[in-house]
């Protein structure tokens, strides 16, 4: 499995169409919460502000067997990132863009022009 590190904080990787999502307790670890509900209380109050591209619910195996996992993608940590108040939410966002960025790049089409170039 994939891993990214923020600081000290090691977030495993989920695949979701080609693109870079995180746990729900990775995220909170990430951000400094002991528990995973800081996260949880943050999206129930705020979830009108998530679209389906930002969050989801996935069948994971865990612990405890095979759960309901919820997970945010890229935009979803960062608007997790501005909500939260921790002292590394400005870092954790920040790190967040830098790997949008290059999953941007990574996925982008090199341009084409409409119009052949007469030499």
């Amino acid at each position: 499995m994939t891993t990214l590190t923020f600081q000290a904080t090691t977030l495993s990787v989920i695949n979701q169409q080609n693109k870079i999502w995180f746990s729900i307790s990775d995220v909170a670890n990430a951000l400094g919460y002991k528990e995973t509900n800081g996260v949880t209380r943050l999206y129930n109050a705020h979830q009108d502000e998530f679209t389906q591209n930002m969050t989801t619910l996935i069948d994971m195996q865990t612990n405890g067997g095979i759960q309901k996992v919820r997970i945010f993608s890229l935009r979803g940590c960062h608007l997790i990132g501005m909500l939260s108040h921790t002292k590394v939410a400005k870092d954790f966002r920040k790190w967040v863009l830098d790997i949008l960025d290059k999953e941007l790049l990574q996925n982008s089409q090199p341009n084409i022009p409409l119009v052949e170039e007469k030499s």
